[in-house]
């Protein structure tokens, strides 16, 4: 059986290189090659307050005023801990930076949000999932529930004030 990427380490070897690759392109400005698809989180350390910075794959957008994304690595994220503490963040998408509020979804909220991707991007679905089960995805609504408590799903809304 395959390793679950949620048991992965990304904090070292060729992962971390891999996930560097990204922000990377945002430190060099060149964030928008990405398009709408990533999102530069920059969120403030639960523990010494510092500023940190991740990019996250956008499951949906809405608007340009609502962005959905997964925890692959679950509640043990960094960014996901940080977050539940401090929710107020800053979002970089297509060359814009704006403030946000995150939010976590509920199981079922979760559940619906990764029957949706499933349905516009069946193959994108199927890769991700396999890799956060070790195993071939599918698309039954116990594949969605089980990811949907595995994998947490957030939602970053753009303040307009």
């Amino acid at each position: 059986m395959a390793t679950k990427l949620i048991d992965a380490d990304p904090r070292s070897g060729r992962l971390r290189l891999l996930l560097r690759i990204p922000l990377v392109l945002y430190k060099l400005r060149l964030g928008w090659l990405l398009d709408s698809r990533f999102l530069l989180l920059i969120h403030r350390g639960r523990k010494t307050g510092l500023q940190h910075r991740t990019v996250l794959k956008v499951l949906r957008s809405e608007d340009h005023h609502c962005y959905v994304a997964a925890s692959g690595w679950g509640e043990e994220s960094q960014w996901f801990k940080n977050i539940q503490l401090n929710p107020g963040v800053e979002i970089e998408v297509h060359g814009s930076r704006r403030y946000a509020m995150a939010n976590r979804l509920s199981e079922q909220q979760a559940a619906n949000e990764l029957r949706d991707y499933a349905r516009r991007h069946p193959l994108a679905y199927r890769k991700i999932g396999s890799l956060l089960f070790g195993k071939r995805a599918t698309a039954s609504p116990e594949a969605f529930g089980r990811l949907a408590k595995t994998v947490p799903i957030v939602t970053f809304e753009i303040k307009t004030d």
